[in-house]
């Protein structure tokens, strides 16, 4: 391995960055918080021919989210249906597996490149849940729903799912480290998502 890499065929080093889209599927809500958002793990990249490479990936990401939602009062026939406040707060940890082929355009010390490929991932989502009455109680009780006073749940989500992946970035030469920002952009499956990451990443 230290032989390959000092003959500049395999890199390694590290990359980090943070999502720039909602990565969590399961709720919309009327109000969302977004925190604690990043991405972080190694690289190791195996130099092909005329600018061609494959890149692997094991990037450890985590987000926390908080969602509320506000159900207004409102009667159909022979029903009375209560207001109600509901949130959710996830907290989420995921692996993500990308496997890119990369192109470097030029041979300067400033490379533009393209990667695509597939990202394999599994993330884990612990959700706490409420949901309470806003009405009188004869009306919370009448709809079934006197027993929802500050009730709260936790549970917990698993996913494994998969998609496509491209990026785009910029590899700077500085000595031994190459610094590459780049955009990537993952089509997940199972439930459907759609996520952006802004990356960097420290090869040598």
């Amino acid at each position: 391995m230290a032989a390959l890499a000092s003959a500049q065929i395999v890199s390694v080093g590290l990359k980090g960055g943070v999502p720039l889209t909602d990565a969590s599927p399961y709720f919309s809500a009327t109000s969302t918080v977004d925190t604690g958002r990043w991405t972080i793990g190694p690289t190791v990249e195996l130099r092909l021919i005329y600018g061609f490479s494959l890149e692997a990936d094991a990037l450890y990401r985590g987000y926390r989210k908080q969602q509320s939602f506000v159900s207004m009062e409102f009667v159909t026939p022979g029903i009375t249906y209560p207001a109600t406040f509901s949130s959710f707060r996830s907290n989420t940890k995921a692996w993500d597996i990308p496997l890119l082929l990369k192109y470097r355009i030029g041979s300067r010390s400033f490379k533009p490149f393209l990667d695509a490929g597939y990202t394999w991932t599994h993330s884990t989502s612990d959700v706490t849940s409420s949901l309470n009455c806003l009405s009188s109680a004869d009306k919370c009780a009448a709809s079934s729903l006197s027993s929802y006073f500050q009730l709260q749940s936790q549970t917990q989500h698993s996913d494994v799912s998969s998609g496509p992946t491209a990026g785009v970035g910029l590899e700077v030469k500085r000595g031994w480290v190459r610094i590459a920002p780049e955009i990537r952009y993952t089509h997940f499956s199972n439930p459907t998502t759609n996520q952006v990451t802004l990356l960097v990443g420290f090869t040598f």
